[in-house]
């Protein structure tokens, strides 16, 4: 835990040491809230209402922004972890194929198949004896995985977002946690 002396309503100094009795009686020393232990410094101030107030709360606000964003870039990459970036740029192309493949009946003449030029040149070269078809639904289903993750990634950004533009106070920016849950 941490200290801060405020004088005249600003924080002139702070300690991890408790000041109980180690100071004069009439200096006043606040507990710095653990949410905001390292942040609170020389600049800061104290009401007996907000508790510490940063010098520019907008600035705290867009570290917190930006940390966020950090971590869903971290969390997005994490999700193709595994994968090479070549791999991943075909993506686009195999979900579309895939989709115009699927969409044909099961029963459709392979000459009336539309053209899927990437799935045809995968199902024939990975050595797996399966069809275009078969691998179009394995497609469809890894971006069904991916789509769930994803979506359930920029939710928490979104409602996370939502909670930092609310914060009232450094405190309350500082309680809203930015680590992305683990999917």
């Amino acid at each position: 835990m941490s200290w801060a002396l405020i004088i005249d309503g600003r924080v002139r100094q702070t300690s991890d040491v408790n000041p109980a009795g180690l100071y004069p009686p009439n200096w006043v020393w606040h507990a710095i809230p653990d949410t905001l232990t390292g942040l609170v410094t020389h600049g800061w101030s104290w009401d007996a209402t907000a508790g510490f107030v940063p010098p520019d709360i907008e600035l705290l606000r867009q570290q917190r922004r930006a940390a966020l964003v950090d971590a869903l870039n971290a969390a997005h990459v994490a999700l193709g972890a595994g994968v090479s970036t070549l791999e991943q740029a075909t993506w686009p192309t195999q979900l579309a194929e895939a989709l115009a493949l699927t969409a044909s009946p099961p029963d459709t003449d392979g000459d009336s198949l539309p053209p899927c030029p990437l799935l045809t040149l995968m199902a024939a070269q990975r050595g797996r004896d399966e069809t275009p078809r078969n691998l179009a639904e394995r497609v469809l289903a890894a971006a069904a995985r991916y789509t769930a993750a994803a979506g359930a990634l920029v939710a928490w950004g979104q409602r996370t977002e939502w909670a930092l533009a609310e914060a009232g106070t450094a405190e309350a920016l500082m309680a809203v946690d930015v680590t992305p849950p683990r999917s």
